[in-house]
């Protein structure tokens, strides 16, 4: 073993015993927690996506497709026979008072958008990112600050025990007493 070697080890040595240990039992090691959206049924989702097949758009929330509807009545691409409902139809929605639901299907009849809109319920769920592997916390946020372009804006480091995994806990007992 070459010095360069050994002052790596003592280096990840002191790291191990004093970076930061996130409450988990030894031996720890840290991955990528990331989110995703996945479909599922009304009424245990998070979001509502809108996606308007006309013009291949996804609308990440129901109040991004009502700012497009706003743009449209600003371009005038409505008879001012409907702008009066279109207008109303959309204040029930914000206000919330109303069925949400019965009111955006409202607002894209009155639109002329129903033929074209599909509306995809979704829920974020976490997931352990796979093949990413971290024997410190530091090395996982340094992943973060260099590849967290890969992932969302809400992904995090996440600590974990190795448990019953006597390799590993020997090979961190090693490290320790360099």
């Amino acid at each position: 073993m070459n010095t360069t070697d050994k002052v790596f080890l003592q280096q990840l040595r002191d790291e191990i015993l004093n970076g930061d240990h996130d409450c988990q039992a030894s031996p720890r090691f840290w991955v990528i927690m990331d989110y995703k959206d996945e479909v599922t049924a009304e009424g245990h989702h998070d979001d509502v996506h809108i996606y308007d097949t006309a013009t291949c758009h996804v609308f990440k929330t129901i109040g991004d497709y009502i700012e497009s509807v706003e743009e449209r009545i600003e371009n005038d691409e409505f008879h001012e026979d409907n702008l009066e409902e279109i207008l109303d139809c959309i204040d029930l929605i914000r206000s919330g008072v109303w069925n949400v639901e019965s009111e955006i299907e409202d607002l894209f009849e009155l639109v002329g958008d129903k033929e074209d809109i599909v509306i995809t319920f979704t829920k974020r769920e976490s997931y352990i990112v796979p093949n990413r592997l971290f024997l410190t916390k530091k090395e996982a946020k340094n992943y973060l600050k260099l590849y967290g372009y890969n992932h969302t804006d809400k992904a995090h480091t996440y600590a974990m025990t190795a448990v019953r995994s006597p390799n590993y806990q020997r090979l961190i007992e090693l490290i320790e007493n360099i």
